[in-house]
């Protein structure tokens, strides 16, 4: 029972109350003032308070109760009082007293159960407001829609939620019609009117825009309630379905462009789950390994991994199973897969691992990379001949150079050495010494023709020939020369094509390519010499930079020889590398190979294995052929007229032998030792200059530029241009172009005076 305070200044009455409540099972507490009922009732643990109507110095039951509000207190009073007008009852209760009892005879023995029926009404009215407490909560914290609306559809119940959603918060008495569009509220009036007239629950789903104007789909639920008075209303939730709408359509939109993708990429997407079961295997997988979707669902990936790898990727798939979404792109290049038929290719993969209901999956991007590995083989293929051709090049700079300036002091020894046995007899001793210094000088320029080859400066005499026969013509020559123990064999093309090549140099290449196999074959073995035409197209070029689309003759020298180490072959095209003893080769041999073919624009290709044997391929352009030019030329010496020569020489010695040859051929000569003194002498001389005879490399001023310079003070200017290089590496192609005459060097002298003099009747011919 409750802790009662009763107020009562009457001591008499008050102790009288206080047996009776006692008696009743209550606690009692006496106040006789208003103070001290105030300050007992703040002290807290009271129930209920019985209040007398009148107390001292005029304070009545009404003002305690007033103070009682005023002091925050919520304590449930009952009045007691001797007066019970009318108008002090209704005056009492509408201020909230809980009951008013009369001071009458048999009050005493009716206020303990005044009390009880006031704190039986108190306890219902507190779990009453508790309930409706946690309906508000619930109803304010729930994610959805809710109302109550009466028989006309008015709105007489609305949570937050609602409230929120519609900005009204005067939503008392509205109709579905005042807060949404006519089509949706509609919708939701035909519901509502089932609802009142089946009793029974309607699910729909409608349609409705925010206040934003975003429109939103919702889940909504009506079902028939009853109010305590027995009112039909009609009570709805809805549920915002748009969030998962939306996600169910993001959903399918990505697993549609994830199909698509997966159908139309281009590499193969597999995944497995966690056991390494195949569950899905899209189109290119089946392209790329031959297995369809069907073959292989449900099984391991272990027939598309090489048997000698399975170990080590099924470990790496391992880690990437137990690692979980951690090892997302986790990139794994330079493998190796396997295919139905049982050929291995390189792949690149890049695994993820993810999870779905707790499983772990793991996807993999296979792509096969036999072009791309192809490609960068090319590459660097590309790359290694690039290289080797720039040092070749410079090497080739610098042996050309040498092997100019070697060749013009080769010119003049031999020129000089020929005069000089001229007036002696051939049985005389200094005429036998020459002979000597001769043959001295020869050797030296065969030295001096093998830097030029390998510097590709070397002057070559291009015909149309027929490779097969230049190969047939060498067989007599090559026989002794790599002895008996050695098999030669030919498979030459028949009717092949004519190639446009210097038939010496063809013939000695040949004839080094066929010395080296000697070499290689020092127990005997078989050389075999091929010819074959074949048709290079833009992807064959891709192996062969130096070579343009069109048609070749290959030339294949091969051996059964000891064969190439891999760094030797690296090093076989280099000048003065050799394997051999020394005193047994120059290193030059398969530089000047390189050199000559490159000059007919071809190509060389060696392949060798250690104890293999070496193959050497040439690819040389083929032409048609042409029918021979009858031979027209004039054999007999040219006529002496005694005109003037200007010869630009820089080299002294040169320049004196060619003052020779041309005096003793009955031609004045004026001298110019570089090209500045050439153009000096012709613009003060033109008049009785009849032909210049101009060295093409020369300090100041190349012949190229004296030539223009002339020009420009006599339009009709004779001459003929000297080099020890051909006409294409001396850059020279203006010559042909404009009609020129060009003499390689070192000059016969026959040939020299005989361009002379051709040049010198030609008529003049004013050139642009």
């Amino acid at each position: 029972m409750g802790t009662i305070p009763v107020v009562e200044d009457d001591h008499d009455v008050a102790r009288l109350q206080r047996i009776h409540l006692e008696r009743a099972g209550y606690t009692v507490v006496l106040a006789d003032t208003s103070r001290q009922a105030l300050q007992r009732a703040t002290a807290g643990g009271i129930d209920l308070a019985v209040v007398d109507y009148l107390l001292e110095d005029g304070v009545t039951g009404l003002d305690l109760f007033e103070r009682f509000k005023d002091a925050g207190l919520t304590l449930p009073v009952i009045l007691v009082t001797g007066f019970s007008e009318e108008e002090t009852v209704i005056r009492a209760l509408r201020a909230g007293v809980s009951d008013f009892v009369p001071k009458s005879s048999a009050y005493l023995s009716y206020l303990p159960e005044a009390i009880a029926r006031t704190l039986r009404h108190i306890a219902v009215e507190k779990r009453l407001a508790e309930s409706e407490a946690r309906f508000a909560s619930f109803m304010d914290n729930s994610p959805v829609v809710a109302s109550i609306k009466d028989e006309q559809g008015r709105v007489v119940y609305a949570n937050w939620m609602m409230q929120r959603l519609f900005r009204c918060d005067d939503w008392h008495g509205k109709t579905v019609f005042d807060l949404l569009p006519s089509e949706a509220a509609q919708s939701i009036w035909e519901g509502d009117k089932r609802v009142m007239q089946g009793r029974e629950t309607v699910e729909c789903v409608y349609a409705a825009p925010d206040l934003a104007g975003k429109m939103h789909r919702w889940l909504a639920y009506r079902f028939p309630i009853e109010d305590l008075d027995g009112r039909e209303l009609v009570g709805g939730v809805a549920i915002d379905l748009t969030e998962r709408v939306e996600a169910e359509e993001a959903l399918r939109n990505s697993e549609a462009r994830f199909r698509s993708m997966s159908e139309t990429a281009p590499d193969a997407m597999i995944t497995i789950d966690q056991a390494g079961r195949v569950i899905s295997w899209n189109p290119a997988a089946e392209r790329i390994f031959g297995y369809t979707a069907e073959e292989m669902h449900g099984q391991t990936i272990a027939c598309i991994i090489p048997e000698r790898l399975r170990d080590t990727q099924h470990a790496a798939l391992g880690r990437v199973l137990r690692e979980g979404p951690e090892t997302m792109h986790r990139h794994l290049p330079d493998l190796y897969a396997l295919r139905k038929d049982g050929s291995e290719f390189p792949v690149e993969i890049s695994v993820g691992a993810w999870q779905q209901d707790g499983k772990v999956f793991c996807s993999g991007f296979i792509r096969d990379v036999t072009q791309a590995k192809q490609a960068e083989e090319e590459l660097r293929i590309r790359d290694e001949q690039l290289r080797h051709a720039q040092k070749l090049e410079s090497l080739g700079t610098l042996a050309g150079g040498v092997a100019h300036e070697f060749n013009n002091l080769l010119q003049s020894v031999q020129g000089y050495t020929r005069y000089a046995m001229e007036g002696l007899p051939p049985e005389s001793r200094h005429y036998q010494d020459l002979e000597v210094v001769l043959t001295a000088a020869q050797r030296a320029a065969t030295l001096t023709r093998q830097l030029l080859g390998f510097s590709r400066r070397q002057v070559l005499n291009y015909v149309d020939l027929d490779p097969n026969q230049i190969i047939k013509d060498s067989v007599r020559m090559l026989r002794p020369l790599i002895g008996e123990h050695i098999s030669l064999e030919l498979a030459l093309q028949e009717g092949a094509r004519h190639v446009h090549a210097d038939a010496a140099h063809l013939q000695q290449l040949l004839i080094n390519l066929c010395v080296n196999a000697r070499d290689a074959m020092p127990e005997g073995g078989r050389l075999l010499i091929q010819t074959e035409e074949v048709d290079l197209d833009e992807a064959d070029c891709t192996h062969f930079p130096e070579l343009s689309p069109g048609h070749y003759l290959t030339l294949v020298v091969s051996d059964t020889g000891c064969g190439m180490a891999p760094e030797v072959l690296e090093h076989i095209f280099d000048p003065f590398f050799t394997t051999k003893e020394v005193g047994k080769g120059t290193g030059l041999g398969m530089a000047t190979v390189y050199g000559v073919v490159s000059q007919h624009r071809g190509t060389v290709r060696v392949e060798s294995t250690p104890g293999g044997g070496t193959a050497v391929t040439i690819y040389l352009p083929t032409v048609e052929p042409q029918p021979p030019l009858e031979d027209t030329a004039d054999i007999s010496p040219p006529a002496r007229h005694g005109e003037t020569v200007l010869v630009a020489e820089d080299d002294p010695l040169v320049r004196e032998l060619t003052e020779r040859t041309l005096g003793s051929a009955g031609y004045r000569t004026i001298s110019a030792d570089d090209g500045a003194e050439a153009v000096r002498i012709f613009e003060a001389r033109r008049h009785e200059i009849s032909l210049v005879l101009l060295d093409v490399v020369m300090p100041r001023i190349n012949g190229h530029e004296v030539y223009r310079q002339m020009r420009l003070i006599d339009p009709n200017v004779k001459a003929i241009f000297a080099s020890a290089y051909d006409l294409e590496t001396a850059q020279l192609g203006f010559i042909g172009d404009q009609g020129l005459r060009f003499v390689q060097k070192p000059a016969d002298p026959a040939e020299l005076l005989k361009t002379v003099r051709e040049v010198l009747d030609a008529q003049s011919t004013l050139v642009s």
